[in-house]
């Protein structure tokens, strides 16, 4: 078949699948294509991304105002004469977006198809193509290129370098407001940007979140340089300002002239949703302070700075904005070294005054849940009605957590019972041991389903949601195992022991939690390293996936907990609980983070700001040897060197109320399930 017999060949399948209903399209396609996988794919990719289009408007926001995209079919047959692997995957007011491979330069680019109503004004596209001509010279790290504007089949398409990566919005829309170190790198990175455009006399016009990528490596590329300059009020046959209102300065608004002044007010209101989660009406918001009381005065003095009425009161520059961001730094850190050595000398004179340093140990309380033998783990199942605890005397109990009433005792290793851990639909549970084995068992009869057998000792290990696949750790190692086959799939590694493991929600990736002070986030299919190694301080001790696997939560000896993005790995937010962590987990709908230090403080994190919203002091906690949340975050349990198992309410905890800053009262839980029993 020749270039144009096959170009015939895919317009005419694509046309006639287009008559069909979705669920006809498959087979249709199939049986024409009669083997030719190079027909079937291109032709799918065009059916793919047409679907893509018409059903990604009528779910729409509300308030977004984003009227339907037409898009002539014919459009994707002429781009697939030059661009493969067209994919849908974004849209917009002044269009929808795809990404695609161009076969003349073989790179992969993102592709803007503007609506049909810019194509009819050719003033416009000419003012379009002139300033793609400016922000060609805008050759700046943090500003994605405008490669060309083009015409297929009447529409116009501007090609664009693609940018691996998420938006700044969505970001924002997963963490509410991100840590101030973050905040001020990625600051730096858009103020950087907006100076180089600025020097070449382009203003940006529509600055927001959504326009802000961070790409793969946690760095800024801001995007539609010179695009959103290409109408003008007053001028063209539509008169339309091009830009977002929410995020436009005064003058824009009211359709006067503009220069760099107008992108430093935008990026104000950036700014401020970056470092306070809070997005809003730029006449109503309050101090950035108000909303953030943690955020230091030197960046609440440049944001409102920015949101100045009058265009000459705010900063002139974007440059000048980046040195009043950074210029308390060096200060602030100065007077730390100094309160440090304060703090020191102070705290020597005491122990040389007092002569000794008492510690006072608390002890093992009471329990009616035991074993015979050091607890090991304990693990909740995923609905919290039971409680698996594993121990050194080489048994597995599963526990009623209601009545706190032993329902099996599940018996086969012959060593040490080192970890235990649920699938997520309840139905499994797995062990580990020092017996070098792995068992899977049903949780409902208590029988042995499984069992695995290893080299080493097996140190933590986690099931995937179908329980299919296990995943184990040995000393540096991370092996992944299909459990049906008994057979290892994958063989992952560290540079160090490896402390915890966790399956995202549909156990596609999994997380692992290394003393080489890094988390990795692997493809349980291939065992692909996806993510990482992300970087820590110190040796990780724990690693929690949110439910709906947006998320990676790490903590561990360096006295922080770190949010990362599972989409571009990205440290998002950074927790500071002021000990080693212990233990973290999300409850059970994502909204809060419940975290354990080493000195007993539990400590509850409100999503989506994840603050600080309680906190409690376990008294006997330097007694236990492991402990474990629920998944409603209402008990903590924990287990002893004894055999002892306590449960220990959590409805002693401090909260602060939304809208103030103080603390006050018990904890309100928002559970639908009664008050856990007061265990004591």
């Amino acid at each position: 078949m020749t270039r144009e017999e096959r170009k015939g060949r895919t317009a005419e399948l694509f046309h006639e699948a287009l008559t069909r209903t979705p669920d006809q399209r498959f087979p249709f396609l199939a049986e024409a294509c009669a083997g030719d996988e190079e027909l079937f794919r291109k032709v799918k990719d065009l059916l793919d991304a047409d679907a893509e289009v018409r059903t990604s408007y009528p779910g729409s926001s509300p308030g977004e105002g984003l009227a339907p995209f037409t898009l002539d079919p014919d459009v994707l047959i002429a781009l697939s004469e030059r661009y493969d692997g067209i994919e849908f995957i974004g849209r917009g007011g002044m269009g929808v977006v795809f990404r695609a491979r161009d076969r003349e330069i073989d790179k992969v680019v993102a592709l803007k198809l503007l609506r049909p109503s810019f194509a009819n004004d050719e003033r416009m596209i000419e003012r379009f193509r002139n300033e793609i001509r400016l922000s060609l010279d805008i050759a700046h790290k943090n500003v994605c290129r405008t490669h060309a504007l083009e015409r297929f089949n009447g529409t116009i398409v501007i090609s664009m370098e693609y940018v691996e990566g998420e938006t700044l919005r969505t970001i924002l829309d997963c963490v509410k407001g991100a840590s101030v170190p973050q905040g001020l790198v990625w600051s730096q990175e858009i103020c950087d940007a907006l100076e180089a455009a600025h020097e070449k006399k382009i203003v940006h016009r529509d600055l927001k979140p959504e326009n802000i990528m961070i790409d793969r490596e946690g760095h800024v590329k801001v995007m539609d340089f010179g695009i959103a300059r290409s109408v003008e009020a007053g001028e063209g046959v539509s008169g339309t300002i091009i830009g977002t209102p929410r995020y436009m300065s005064p003058e824009q608004a009211q359709g006067k002239a503009i220069g760099p002044a107008s992108d430093i007010y935008s990026l104000g209101l950036v700014l401020f949703e970056l470092f306070t989660g809070v997005r809003g009406n730029p006449e109503r918001l309050a101090a950035p302070r108000q909303s953030n009381p943690y955020l230091p005065a030197h960046i609440d003095r440049a944001i409102r700075r920015c949101l100045e009425e009058n265009p000459k009161d705010r900063f002139q520059s974007a440059s000048e904005l980046k040195t009043a961001l950074v210029a308390d730094q060096e200060i602030r850190k100065s007077r730390r070294v100094v309160t440090r050595i304060v703090m020191l000398c102070a705290l020597l004179a005491a122990l040389v005054i007092c002569g000794v340093l008492v510690v006072q140990k608390g002890r093992a309380p009471t329990a009616g849940m035991h074993q015979d033998d050091q607890i090991t783990d304990l693990e909740f199942s995923p609905h919290g009605h039971l409680l698996a605890s594993a121990s050194e005397d080489k048994t597995i109990a599963l526990w009623d957590v209601t009545n706190q009433r032993r329902i099996h005792t599940l018996a086969d290793h012959i060593r040490a019972v080192t970890c235990v851990a649920f699938s997520s639909n309840g139905r499994w549970l797995a062990s580990g041991s020092a017996d070098k084995t792995m068992k899977v068992w049903d949780v409902e009869t208590g029988h042995l389903a499984y069992t695995l057998s290893d080299t080493k000792t097996i140190a933590a290990l986690a099931l995937s949601p179908d329980g299919h696949w296990l995943a184990s750790t040995s000393d540096d190692t991370v092996k992944i195992w299909d459990v049906l086959s008994a057979r290892v799939a994958h063989v992952l590694r560290h540079r160090d022991s490896v402390n915890s493991i966790a399956f995202n929600g549909d156990g596609r990736l999994v997380a692992s939690g290394s003393d080489d002070s890094t988390v990795k986030v692997w493809e349980v299919e291939t065992g692909r390293l996806v993510g990482g190694p992300l970087p820590h301080d110190d040796a990780v001790q724990v690693v929690a996936f949110s439910p709906d696997g947006r998320l990676i939560a790490s903590g561990g000896y360096f006295k922080t907990i770190t949010l990362w993005s599972a989409t571009t790995w990205l440290s998002v937010q950074t927790l500071l609980p002021g000990a080693q962590v212990k233990d973290l987990a999300f409850n059970v709908d994502g909204s809060r983070l419940m975290s354990m230090s080493r000195d007993g403080k539990v400590t509850l994190w409100e999503a989506p700001t994840w603050r600080e919203s309680g906190n409690l002091m376990v008294k006997e906690w330097d007694a236990a040897s492991i402990s474990a949340f629920s998944p409603d975050g209402r008990i903590l349990a924990l287990g002893f060197p004894d055999g002892a198992i306590k449960l220990q309410p959590l409805t002693a905890l401090n909260v602060c109320v939304r809208g103030t800053t103080g603390l006050t009262g018990t904890a309100a839980w928002t559970s639908a399930a009664p008050p856990p029993k007061p265990w004591v």
